[in-house]
């Protein structure tokens, strides 16, 4: 298969996404993680700010913050899996990436939901935008051609 820039921006597209939500969940797997007490505790900036959201969730947000890690890890997964394929056909990328695309969409727009609802507006904004940036990010995946 001939590489294009194109070809290439898409593959740095998946490879982001890949990295980001690996990066999402092994940071959320530690705070967990420090929160069950199986970890040290750390003064981790990132690790503090998924807590005091979760913890606004009225004795749910364990049960919540698990559900999210664990959809996070398989997005993570599927994010690698579709970056893989990326050189496999036409149409096993498309379905790949659609895959991937839709269950990172699909987290941060229940996130977001959930900011809205639950956490507080303050949270919001961040989910959004990373809703935003995955959409952006599907759409050059999807429609850009090669």
């Amino acid at each position: 298969m001939k590489t294009t820039s194109v070809a290439a921006l898409k593959r740095g597209v998946l490879l982001y996404w890949s990295l980001w939500h690996t990066v999402v969940f092994a940071t959320q797997s530690l705070a967990g993680l420090q929160d069950l007490g199986l970890v040290g505790k750390g003064d981790l900036p990132l690790l503090n700010s998924s807590r005091v959201a979760f913890g606004r969730a009225a004795g749910v947000g364990g049960v919540w913050r698990a559900g999210f890690i664990a959809w996070e890890g398989v997005a993570a997964i599927t994010f690698w899996i579709a970056l893989r394929r990326f050189r496999d056909t036409k149409l096993s990328r498309l379905r790949t990436s659609a895959a991937a695309f839709s269950l990172g969409l699909g987290l941060y727009g229940v996130l977001a939901i959930l900011d809205r609802t639950v956490a507080g507006p303050s949270y919001e904004t961040n989910h959004l935008l990373i809703l935003i940036g995955l959409l952006a990010s599907f759409l050059v995946v999807l429609f850009l051609p090669e």
